[in-house]
This record gives C-alpha cells, structure tokens and sequence, in this order.
C-alpha cells in the first residue's frame, strides 16, 4: 500500500467488554497484568543458574536509564528534606547503590531471590495489550470474540499509546528459560510464548503501570486506559450477530 495507508493492529474481544471498550464516559482499553492472562505459563520462564560471573559495571549502566533517574526525581519530590541538591541525591543513591550491587552479587543466595523478586515485581506490575496483524483469524474469532458474537477493533499501530512499547511475539516449542544472571542484566522479556498459540500471530504493547506518564490511566491499578477515539480506524462485528444486536450495541454507546 501507498505510506499514507494506516496500519492496523487489532483486538479481539467477548461481547460482554463493549461497554468497557465503548462506555459512555470514555472509550477505554486493559493493559493486563502478566498474572491474569490466559496461559499459566506466559511470562512465567523456567529461571535457573547458568554459573556466569556479574559484572558490577555491566550491571551499574543498566539502572542508570532514563527511567530510573525519573523515578528517583519523583521520589525526591517527595523528600521532605531539600537542603541536600538534586545532583547530591543522584551521588548519594548511587554510592548506596554500588553498596547494595556489591552486596547482592556477593551472595548467590541473596541474588536468587532478588530474581525471584523482580519476576513476581514485572507479572504483577506491568501490563500487557496483546493484538494481532489480522482481523479474519477464525481460531481468534472462536476463543477471544465468543464464537463469532464478540468484535474486534482495529487500532492504528503507530498511536502513541502503543507504538513504542509494541513487541512481536516470538514462539518456542519448550518452555521459555531466563538465568538468575540474565533477569540481574535486564533480560527479562514479556514477549516469548509456547508455539501452540503461534497461530495469534501476536504482537504485545508491554508498559510499566507504575510508571507511564504518557498514558491517560482510569484505573491504572488493573491497566484500564482512555482510548482516543481517532485512533480506533475499525470495528468488525462477529458474523453470529445479527443486525438487531449490531444496532442495539451502537445506540447502547457513542460509537
């Protein structure tokens, strides 16, 4: 197609989400948490011990993203003390940081818990939009649309709520693995999943639900954000509704 073309991604869903998605107030969609979606094993990896050497520096650059010098600025802004200056802070937290580094690579027991710590941290406090290049998919439209009464949605890929988070599931014939170490270097990744949903075809917009400012949150406890109505291009309704119930969906909402 021509560049002007807008590329969709879409969402299937049960009947029973339209006023969720459509309500009254505000259009919305979940970023679900890791622990609530519907395989057991998704973002669940096998963690083991690959026996490699931590290297504090290596380890040292991870934190010092963006990200984290944000939080530390949020949290600041909530210190009641403010003699000490912002640079100072940054200086403090890091010399403690390279103390508690040193300390937890140190002791293997120690590191393998904080591992632990970090994939119950990411299930429970990230959220995870799962869609899918096509709008025809009958396997979807039977397990995710309610055997064809539901509808899918058709969202354009490079809205801002989504495109920089966007991630191409990848599938695996054994259940996927992380090493302690690896979860230590920032490995962990929320988009590998076993081969018997390859036929999804999936791609995953994965946040942080703690810290995303660019998202306007209803609840963002259970990862429900405003849809902005420009960026919904398409809705399909399942081919087991009949036009009463299309019509009744449309005059229950705005859409």
């Amino acid at each position: 197609g021509s560049n002007d073309m807008i590329e969709l991604l879409y969402k299937y869903t049960h009947p029973r989400n339209w006023c969720r998605f459509f309500g009254k107030e505000n259009w919305s969609i979940r970023f679900t948490p890791p622990k609530e979606l519907n395989d057991p094993y998704d973002c669940y990896p096998y963690v083991y011990d690959d026996n490699s050497e931590l290297d504090i520096e290596e380890l040292k650059k991870i934190e010092r993203d963006i990200e984290y010098y944000k939080i530390l600025e949020e949290q600041y802004s909530v210190i009641p003390n403010k003699k000490m200056s912002y640079d100072d802070f940054i200086k403090y937290v890091n010399e403690n940081y390279d103390y508690i580094l040193k300390a937890l690579i140190s002791n293997k027991k120690l590191y393998k818990k904080y591992a632990k710590e970090t994939i119950d941290y990411m299930v429970s406090n990230y959220g995870v939009l799962s869609l899918t290049d096509s709008h025809d998919n009958v396997l979807m439209w039977s397990h995710y649309a309610d055997s064809h009464k539901g509808f899918v949605i058709g969202i354009d890929r490079n809205a801002k709520v989504i495109r920089d988070k966007l991630r191409e599931v990848k599938y695996t014939s054994i259940r996927p693995k992380i090493s302690y170490q690896e979860i230590l270097r920032d490995k962990y990744d929320f988009s590998i999943k076993s081969s018997v949903w390859s036929y999804e075809k999936e791609f995953r917009a994965v946040t942080n639900l703690n810290y995303s400012p660019e998202i306007d949150w209803i609840d963002i406890k259970n990862g429900i954000a405003k849809l902005d109505k420009n960026i919904v291009c398409s809705i399909t309704f399942g081919a087991a509704m009949t036009e009463t119930e299309v019509d009744d969906k449309c005059k229950e909402t705005s859409v």
